[in-house]
């Protein structure tokens, strides 16, 4: 994305978040900050310079990435989410992804939802619909509003295959070659799924603490393991009520630990079905909040239901 030269710009953004999983969303389908069509109700943009947004993704700088997303220093968030003119006029939108380091991200359950709850509740083209489908990496989903906060996502059908998980040699999905000398103890092989991001999922009987100890000791490892070309997201879980509900616990590539992670909660359900440890319907309990997925099918999407949040409404400068 390439923004206009001038050190006075400033670009709106929406700050939202999906049981604390905390996203910036940009909004430049239109070209310019401001439009006939998209009502910013809480963005005073009489004040802002009216810099028009040219839609080359490419160009938008890592560091300006990576500023945002400091906590302390810029914005800070989960992901960055930038939403741009759909190439299909069908959707409602096309989506980038960025994590924290800049890099790309190709899935975001928790992020898809926040994107489409802002489109119905800000767009007049969508507020009087109930759904909507959009374009993410290669990928279009289709979002349902349900009810003000609550947002279902069909998140796509589920792939296991070396090639959709970016691994570097052949494995089996159900047991990724996935361990080191420090680490094994207590779980069951991991599962490689792929909801158009790779998501390794370790299943264990140990207690939340236990858990979650273990991630934040082993996540980034798991992550950063030669097994995968591109890294990975990496779950923790334990099945509970008889597979109806599971705990989760998530290292999410380019973020680490977050508070919620939508395409790992899909990954977690579609790999305890077919271990058998979960059925069908589930409910995913992570450290921000529940959601609830189903999985209906083997060829059938996971559909992913939760809520969307605001936090705030701003105002950035992109340009250092």
């Amino acid at each position: 994305m390439k923004f206009a030269r001038n050190d006075s710009a400033r670009v709106p953004f929406c700050k939202m978040h999906g049981l604390g999983n905390d996203f910036v969303l940009i909004d430049a389908r239109q070209g310019t900050h401001a439009t006939n069509s998209i009502e910013h109700d809480s963005i005073e943009h009489d004040s802002i310079e009216h810099d028009s947004i040219e839609h080359d993704l490419a160009m938008l700088d890592s560091l300006a990435v990576q500023r945002i997303a400091q906590r302390s220093r810029g914005i800070g968030f989960d992901q960055l989410l930038v939403m741009t003119k759909p190439k299909n006029k069908t959707d409602a939108f096309d989506m980038t992804i960025f994590n924290p380091d800049a890099s790309q991200a190709q899935a975001c359950g928790n992020g898809t939802r926040c994107a489409a709850r802002y489109v119905f509740d800000h767009d007049r083209t969508f507020r009087r619909r109930r759904t909507l489908s959009l374009f993410v990496a290669g990928q279009r989903l289709h979002a349902e509003r349900l009810s003000e906060r609550m947002i279902a996502v069909e998140m796509g059908v589920p792939k296991f295959s070396a090639e959709a998980l970016g691994l570097t040699k052949p494995c089996r999905s159900e047991a990724l070659a996935l361990t080191h000398d420090k680490f094994g103890k207590g779980y069951d092989k991991p599962f490689g799924v792929s909801m158009g991001n790779p998501h390794a999922v370790f299943f264990s009987e140990k207690s939340d603490a236990r858990l979650k100890q273990d991630l934040l000791q082993h996540g980034i490892k798991m992550e950063k393991h030669p097994l995968f070309r591109f890294g990975a997201n990496i779950s923790f879980a334990r099945a509970e009520e008889g597979g109806r509900a599971v705990k989760l616990f998530v290292w999410e590539r380019g973020a680490g630990n977050t508070h919620a992670c939508g395409s790992a909660a899909c990954a977690t359900v579609v790999a305890g079905v077919r271990r058998g440890l979960l059925q069908r319907e589930v409910c995913v309990r992570m450290e921000g909040g529940d959601l609830d997925l189903a999985w209906r099918s083997d060829s059938a999407p996971v559909v992913m239901t939760g809520p969307a949040d605001y936090a705030f409404f701003g105002t950035t400068h992109l340009l250092a």
